[in-house]
C-alpha cells in the first residue's frame, strides 16, 4: 500500500465525514485483495488503530503518530501455524486517548463491508484483530459491539501492549500470538462476539473495563 500523504492520515480533531473520506479508499483497496485470499487457511484481518503498540520510541519521546503496522509485524515475525494467514490494514495511527465515537464508528462501517466480502467469498474461517491503545481499548470494545450488533458472523479482538511492539521485552508480540490462537480457538467453538485480550485473559467487550497501567 502507499504512502498516504501527512494530510490524509486520519487525526483526532477530525469530523466523522472527515475521518470517512480518509478511511474509506483504505477499505476499498483492501477490498480487492480479498479476492487473493486463500479460502483453504484462516484468514484474520489485522486493522490497525494505532496505541503504544504502534508507537516507536524517539529522541522527544514515544510519537503514536508514526509506527506504520506493515513495518511493525515484518519485523515482529510472528509465531502462526502454516494454515493461518495475516492480512494488514492500517486504518489510523492515534494514541487511544485521543479517539472518539466518531473514529469508532469509522473502524465499525470499515469492518462491516470486509465480512461482507468474506462471506460472499465463502471465506468463512475468518476473524479480525484490532490493534488499539489501551487507554480507551474498553470503551471501543463496548462501542463497536453495539455498533456490530448480534449479526456479528466472526470474532473480533482487540489488544495492544504497555510498550512498543518493537521494544525489548515488549508484551505486543505474544498478545498477538494469543489472539490469534484464541481466533482459531473462537472459530472452532463457532464464537463470534467482540473480545478483549492483554496478557492471558481474553473477555467480551461489553464487559472489559481498564483497572490499571
Amino acid at each position: 500500500m502507499s504512502e498516504k500523504h501527512i494530510d490524509d492520515q486520519p487525526r483526532a480533531e477530525d469530523t466523522y465525514e472527515e475521518l470517512k473520506a480518509k478511511v474509506a479508499p483504505l477499505v476499498d483497496e483492501f477490498l480487492q485483495k480479498v479476492e487473493l485470499l486463500d479460502p483453504s487457511k484462516i484468514n484474520i484481518i489485522v486493522l490497525g488503530m494505532g496505541g503504544t503498540f504502534q508507537c516507536p520510541d524517539t529522541d522527544e519521546g514515544r510519537a503514536p503518530s508514526s509506527g506504520k503496522l506493515q513495518e511493525i509485524f515484518n519485523q515482529l515475525n510472528i509465531s502462526t501455524r502454516p494454515n493461518v494467514e495475516l492480512k494488514l490494514l492500517e486504518l489510523m495511527s492515534l494514541d487511544s486517548s485521543e479517539l472518539t465515537v466518531d473514529h469508532w464508528r469509522v473502524l465499525a462501517e470499515s469492518i462491516i463491508p470486509i465480512i461482507a466480502k468474506l462471506r460472499e467469498k465463502g471465506y468463512k474461517k475468518s476473524g479480525f484483530i484490532i490493534t488499539h491503545g489501551t487507554d480507551t481499548m474498553d470503551q471501543g470494545a463496548s462501542t463497536i459491539s453495539f455498533m456490530l450488533g448480534r449479526g456479528l458472523k466472526v470474532p473480533i479482538i482487540l489488544t495492544g501492549s504497555q510498550e512498543p511492539a518493537l521494544k525489548s521485552g515488549s508484551d505486543g508480540p505474544i498478545n498477538i500470538e494469543r489472539a490469534v490462537w484464541t481466533i482459531e480457538l473462537a472459530i472452532q467453538q463457532n464464537i463470534a462476539e467482540v473480545m478483549v485480550l492483554c496478557g492471558e485473559t481474553a473477555v467480551r467487550g461489553t464487559r472489559a473495563i481498564k483497572i490499571s497501567d
